[in-house]
């Protein structure tokens, strides 16, 4: 059969809710003219619960590879794969109605390397809406390098792998696949590396994705290393950018990829009340933080242009060291993400 989209769903630890709900949404995408080719990359052995539920998914292509992490699973799947398009989707999270459908009659009527849309970010009791802009928009030429800068701009929501859906053939001769080195942030480096190689590139306001956000997500759970993972993916998305078409251009917004990372590294584990620190211990690592390097020059070389209203405050914070207002500021927003 000849599939019109791959649809790559990596899987690790997932729940029994979350899985069969990933599957049924995937599934319901199809049409007998809109043939879809599911791929399931197991990273580790599924438990015996999700093992059960394969046997009513015969229609899927169920792969298991050691223990590797998402970037192998999802390189597994762009190998195996052979629909014209590539579409990838967390074990967790849902595709709204036409979904694909929608990117895929996009994509074939301008002849996009690329297709970008909407999203959702589904919070535990509200919902936060992500359009990069009201209309449909095709870029190519002169207007592509606006959106292969923004590819980086923090509040721009494309630095992602999910949410789009990528030609094959231009995937597989560009030679791009998921950073294994990276342990965070391996989907934009991923969207860099394609959409700054891309000719056309479209848009569509239309939500092609919910991003099911949770209080148990591994975004929430304290880690120790948490901002050593961070400094070095940092180093790696510069060797990424470094390496891409017209790297000039990126060189004044990588400050605001730096900066939309601190502020990920203050919420998520300089004020993370999971983390075992004493107000003594919790004051000093957030000067040692500040003082390092990457992030001090960041601070100071950023007019915060890229950023919205909320996050130019605890950017300025911040960059003053004004611990208590960060330390409110990252209170409120654990509030906002928990409602």
């Amino acid at each position: 059969m000849d599939y019109l989209i791959s649809v790559i769903i990596p899987v690790f630890n997932a729940d029994k809710k979350s899985f069969l709900s990933v599957l049924n949404c995937v599934r319901n995408q199809q049409r007998e003219d809109f043939p879809i080719e599911k791929i399931i990359v197991f990273d580790g052995n599924p438990s015996f619960e999700i093992h059960r539920i394969i046997a009513d998914f015969s229609d899927f292509c169920f792969i298991t590879i050691e223990h590797s992490g998402v970037s192998v699973a999802r390189n597994e799947g762009i190998k195996r794969a052979t629909g014209k398009y590539l579409v990838f989707v967390d074990a967790d999270d849902e595709l709204p109605e036409h979904a694909l459908s929608n990117l895929f009659t996009y994509a074939e009527r301008y002849s996009c390397d690329v297709v970008q849309g909407a999203y959702d970010a589904v919070l535990s009791s509200s919902v936060e809406h992500h359009c990069y802009r009201e209309e449909d928009k095709v870029f190519s030429h002169d207007s592509l390098k606006q959106f292969q800068r923004d590819v980086l701009c923090p509040d721009r929501g494309l630095g992602l792998a999910w949410g789009k859906l990528f030609r094959r053939t231009f995937i597989l001769d560009n030679g791009i696949f998921f950073d294994i080195e990276m342990a965070v942030s391996e989907d934009t480096a991923f969207a860099l590396d394609a959409c700054s190689r891309a000719q056309v590139i479209g848009y569509i306001p239309n939500v092609v994705y919910r991003y099911i956000r949770n209080d148990s997500s591994t975004v929430s759970a304290y880690r120790p290393d948490y901002e050593n993972r961070i400094l070095d993916s940092i180093r790696h998305m510069r060797e990424h950018v470094e390496q891409v078409p017209n790297s000039a251009m990126y060189e004044k917004i990588f400050s605001s990829y730096i900066l939309f990372h601190l502020l990920l590294v203050q919420l998520h584990y300089l004020f993370n009340p999971s983390a075992p620190w004493s107000g003594k211990q919790r004051r000093e690592l957030y000067e040692e933080t500040l003082d390092r390097e990457t992030f001090r020059v960041a601070l100071q070389n950023s007019n915060y242009k890229d950023f919205s209203f909320a996050k130019r405050i605890s950017l300025y914070a911040l960059r003053f060291h004004a611990y208590q207002c960060s330390r409110f500021i990252s209170f409120v927003r654990r509030l906002q993400i928990s409602r």
